[in-house]
């Protein structure tokens, strides 16, 4: 059973100015390849919690 990822606030706001600033100073292919691979780590976290530290 996949658990929930929960980001803190300081995370997501340090993942905004990241993703705002591959937006602007990179391109948005970039950006959209990032977004993917964080994606997949988070679902692979989900799926696996025991494999990460909390």
């Amino acid at each position: 059973m996949a658990k929930t990822v929960v980001f803190s606030k300081r995370s997501s706001n340090r993942l905004d100015k990241l993703l705002a600033y591959l937006g602007s100073e990179w391109s948005l292919k970039v950006k959209n390849e990032f977004i993917e691979k964080l994606d997949r780590c988070v679902l692979q976290i989900s799926k696996h919690p025991d494999s990460c530290p909390e």
